[in-house]
């Protein structure tokens, strides 16, 4: 019993939490929806602090059409619904119930979703966590309050229009995104959120699930939060205003930064490759001297604004400097990214480091790349890169621009060249199924021919 009691206070003062965030920022009397019966003592609490409460009973299937009828003429700023095991079996399952959360998100701004601990007498089965994640999926912004480390008794808050971390308030959402960039679709599985606020960006990192994008998550989300933590505000990059964990997910808010993805860039927009690698190694050197390093560094982790760049991405950064492999070797990084800056172009291939210098090799002198490849990986290993790349050397500077035109002119003719011979290849191959097709005609008469000879 005692469970039981500690499970209903927790989401109980859940409730309350977020109808005060809400009403603080509407500024006005909240209209709330309790679906189900259980949520009557909660409906109650809020009425005595001013809310307009209604409750919309859900015992039977047949009920699942009345409350959503209701619900059109009862808009509600929050609905709260309690994932009991006859509010479920009325949902007809968990596939059916994400049909009945949808129609939800339309007819209310937000939406509490509570999971009776298992000791509940109404809650006899168990809702998984993956189970409400489901569930909620139309909602752009899910964020778990509580539950327990054996995922009993969650309590999630889901909302199209707001995001709502404890350190931010009420946040109304202007743009949300489900991947990461332009280029690498999919590349987390859905497992991280981006909400652009009006002032700050947030990013949710789910911890809880199956494959290497899970795992992943709780890597970055603690390298990102360490960095912005001690450089959050310093040298350009964003002030941190919310950092917040659980077993289960991570959230960090931090300032937006104006601008759009180096990948994203259009065809024709102004484009100066070296002075966007002079501003990204200019950068990485005074993080060298911070003792930090960026070990993922794409044209798809870089944000340009009227001709500055910026490093973004912070889950790539780290404090000590491997020699290894990509993507945990500062320096290959930066090869991998210079390479893609000279051709626009991202590199998709298996990236190893003899296989990114020789890939150099057609935009860069051959003499800077074996400069390059001999330099020792000791010391500010970046300041000596600048050296290399910008020291005082304008005859040089000349010629690597000049070889990096030709060099992209030439990857030019040679799309086409391989263009027109794939061409060539599937008019070769039409002309072989047409031959074949008058081979198998020109048979079939001579038999035909035969037949007629023999009956003659």
């Amino acid at each position: 019993m005692r469970a039981t009691n500690e499970w209903q206070e927790r989401w109980l003062r859940q409730a309350l939490l977020i109808h005060d965030a809400l009403q603080d920022h509407a500024g006005r009397t909240l209209r709330v929806l309790g679906i189900g019966s259980g949520t009557l003592p909660c409906l109650r609490s809020l009425e005595e602090r001013g809310a307009e409460t209604a409750c919309l009973h859900l015992k039977a299937q047949t009920d699942r059409a009345e409350v959503l009828s209701r619900m059109e003429d009862r808009k509600g700023d929050l609905a709260i619904f309690l994932a009991t095991d006859v509010s479920m079996e009325a949902l007809g399952g968990t596939e059916q119930g994400k049909e009945f959360f949808v129609q939800l998100a339309d007819h209310a701004d937000c939406l509490l979703f509570a999971v009776p601990d298992t000791g509940e007498a109404a809650c006899r089965g168990r809702l998984l966590l993956a189970d409400a994640y489901t569930l909620l999926s139309c909602f752009d912004f899910v964020r778990l309050l509580s539950f327990q480390q054996d995922g009993r008794g969650a309590v999630l808050l889901g909302s199209r229009r707001y995001v709502l971390l404890n350190g931010t308030g009420i946040l109304p959402i202007t743009q949300t995104l489900r991947e990461t960039n332009n280029v690498f679709h999919d590349a987390h599985a859905g497992s991280r959120q981006y909400f652009f606020c009006e002032e700050l960006f947030v990013k949710g990192f789910r911890f809880l699930g199956e494959g290497e994008p899970y795992a992943h998550n709780r890597e970055e989300f603690g390298a990102e939060a360490r960095f912005l933590q001690e450089m959050g505000g310093q040298d350009g990059y964003p002030r941190l205003y919310s950092l917040e964990q659980n077993p289960a997910e991570g959230w960090i808010a931090r300032e937006r930064l104006d601008g759009r993805l180096l990948s994203a860039r259009k065809q024709g927009d102004p484009y100066d490759p070296w002075g966007i690698l002079r501003q990204i190694l200019e950068q990485l050197i005074v993080l060298e001297q911070k003792g930090w390093y960026c070990a993922d560094l794409r044209i798809t982790n870089v944000l340009e604004d009227n001709g500055r760049v910026r490093l973004i991405d912070y889950g790539g950064f780290w404090k000590e400097r491997s020699a290894y492999h990509w993507p945990h070797e500062p320096v290959l990084s930066f090869l991998i990214f210079m390479d893609e800056v000279l051709r626009m172009d991202v590199r998709f291939f298996p990236i190893r480091r003899t296989r990114m210098l020789t890939s150099l090799f057609s935009v860069l002198p051959s003499h800077v790349v074996e400069e390059i490849a001999d330099m020792p990986m000791v010391g500010c290993v970046f300041a000596r890169l600048h050296r290399i790349l910008f020291g005082d050397r304008k005859s040089e500077d000349t010629e690597l621009r000049l070889r990096t035109v030709e060099s992209m002119a030439l990857e030019t003719a040679l799309d086409g060249v391989v263009d027109e011979l794939w061409d060539c290849k599937k008019e070769i191959r039409a002309l072989q199924e047409k031959l074949q097709e008058m081979t198998a005609r020109v048979q079939a008469l001579e038999r035909q021919g035969n037949h007629r000879k023999e009956s003659f």
